[in-house]
């Protein structure tokens, strides 16, 4: 009785494997077949597109330039001060402050205009050690401190800058 229930079972599991592979086969079939149908040409699709971009012209003639406020004209410009980095050996160490990229140290030594913040020394692709020395300061920074020292060896140093 065991091996009648046995050969049961397998053929159970055969008879169900064939009918989920059918269903699978006519599952892709269906899909192709509704993808073609649903498909544009090409030309079409782009001609449409262009269309819709040109339709969409904008008049900036008749649109009010908005007018700029005292408080917008007479805001002072951010105060920048000199800071003179010296890499020790020289390496394409990149120097940045709120994002933009100030210069390298890739000539040994960087002379930078720095606003009130920090100043980003990227050594991320930089494998032997770096030894980045402040070497010049604007008298009414307390930060950086000349003669500090950052190390880099494929890591970020963040150096403050305040007044």
């Amino acid at each position: 009785m065991r091996r009648g229930l046995g050969e049961y079972l397998l053929r159970l599991i055969h008879h169900s494997e064939k009918k989920i592979i059918r269903m699978m086969v006519f599952a892709c079939l269906a899909l192709t077949v509704t993808q073609c149908w649903r498909a544009r040409d090409p030309l079409q699709f782009y001609l449409a597109f262009a269309q819709k971009i040109e339709e969409t012209a904008m008049d900036v003639r008749s649109q009010p330039v908005p007018a700029m406020s005292a408080e917008q004209t007479a805001r002072p410009l951010p105060e920048s001060w000199a800071v003179v980095l010296k890499a020790q050996p020289a390496a394409a160490v990149k120097v940045s402050q709120n994002g933009e990229l100030l210069g390298t140290l890739s000539q040994g030594e960087l002379t930078l205009k720095v606003q009130a913040g920090k100043i980003q020394l990227d050594g991320r692709e930089i494998r032997e050690l770096i030894r980045v020395q402040v070497v010049r300061t604007a008298a009414p920074l307390s930060q950086p401190q000349v003669n500090q020292v950052y190390l880099l060896q494929g890591n970020v140093q963040e150096i403050p800058v305040t007044p």
